[in-house]
């Protein structure tokens, strides 16, 4: 890492401990997956968060379903680790987690691409960020446990940021894009972290206040809404039905001839 890189990093990690919120940080050349470091590191230290984890490579990232996450140089990846007390006191509430988190995404890239205003974060049910049609970000949540117990989440975020994507595999150049590609200069991994740990903190502070604002910002940018969309359920199959957006529980609405679906949990395997 040059000077300045080092310089870079030191201001952002600064900044983020003086705000008070972090209780423990670490920012790692190598990891295997900063979700997999975070379940590792709550087991013995569930009281110390919430803690943040930030990897420059990832050997073994990964995505949802267990889908590889490719992690190339300029893709920020992290790991948020929150205890339930970050989060409302109704347990059932819980599965929006992701979405709330994917609103907080949202704003932190629209705010860094404010010159290019013609772009707005689109999200896609219910884990990731698209722009202009592209994958920009995904997000994993994933559950902590201390003592048999689950106590906390793993927030996984890999934002692409700064990437030169002749050095990416030919599908990915096709389907996904990166902040500074958008905005026609360099944007840094370091402002996007300070940006979104933001954000995050606020629109999870609002949630655990019963703030349902973040729902009608999901429903403006759901990229799924008028779509033809066909979703894997598990072993319940497939469903093909038009999006309907999502409702107050975040689940995804898809009306077929017969009736209108309320999808809890699935793969979206295609979008028309």
């Amino acid at each position: 890492m040059d000077l300045i890189a080092e310089l870079r990093r030191q201001s952002a990690v600064d900044e983020l401990q003086s705000q008070g919120w972090l209780r423990h940080l670490e920012w790692l050349n190598e990891v295997d997956s900063t979700n997999s470091l975070a379940k590792r590191w709550y087991v013995d230290h569930p009281q110390a968060t919430p803690a943040l984890f930030v990897a420059d490579q990832q050997t073994a990232g990964r995505g949802r379903g267990g889908n590889q996450w490719w992690s190339p140089s300029g893709c920020l990846m992290l790991t948020l680790a929150i205890p339930w007390d970050e989060l409302p006191g109704d347990p059932s509430l819980h599965p929006q987690l992701a979405l709330v988190t994917g609103v907080a995404l949202a704003a932190t890239a629209d705010n860094l691409l404010q010159s290019t205003p013609h772009y707005r974060t689109k999200l896609k049910w219910p884990n990731d960020a698209y722009v202009d049609g592209r994958k920009l970000a995904g997000i994993l949540i994933e559950a902590l446990q201390a003592r048999s117990q689950t106590t906390g989440f793993a927030i996984g975020i890999g934002v692409n940021t700064h990437i030169d994507w002749r050095d990416a595999p030919i599908q990915l150049q096709e389907k996904a894009v990166c902040l500074s590609s958008i905005a026609g200069r360099a944007i840094e991994c370091e402002t996007v972290l300070v940006e979104l740990i933001k954000q995050i903190r606020e629109h999870l502070s609002a949630w655990r206040e019963h703030s349902d604002q973040w729902l009608s910002v999901w429903r403006s940018r759901c990229l799924l809404t008028g779509c033809v969309v066909k979703v894997r359920m598990g072993e319940s199959g497939e469903i093909v039905g038009r999006c309907e957006g999502i409702d107050e529980y975040g689940r995804l609405l898809l009306r077929t001839e017969s009736q209108l679906h309320f999808v809890t949990a699935g793969e979206i395997l295609s979008w028309v």
